[in-house]
């Protein structure tokens, strides 16, 4: 992942059921990617309540962005999904055309 997106803000593996971070990085003292897992899975498991409420079943959830001002947070199911990596990058810092491209190549790779 630091090769692909080396202004990587932090990053982390999650077990959406838990909501607990299996593994973590963070380039930012500030950021704690610990403390927000959580919140994360479940953004993940309203998404599905959302595309059930829609009779979307058949979809999948690809990718979950969450822009702010000056950072992008990056949401992408691992192939099992029951986990999600977690991304955040600035975004004065790079695109989100390259984390999306980093996430699925990593996820793809089984490499993070």
């Amino acid at each position: 992942m630091l090769d692909g997106l080396p202004e990587l803000l932090a990053a982390a593996v999650v077990d959406v059921a838990s909501g607990r971070a299996l593994a973590t990085y963070t380039s930012a003292r500030e950021f704690n990617p610990n403390k927000v897992a959580g919140f994360n899975a479940e953004v993940v498991k309203q998404t599905y309540g959302l595309l059930q409420a829609l009779a979307l079943e058949d979809e999948q959830i690809e990718d979950i962005l969450i822009t702010l001002r000056n950072q992008l947070h990056l949401l992408r199911l691992l192939p099992d999904g029951e986990q999600l990596l977690y991304v955040v990058v600035d975004c004065r810092d790079t695109n989100l055309a390259l984390a999306r491209t980093v996430m699925q190549s990593c996820v793809q790779a089984e490499s993070f």
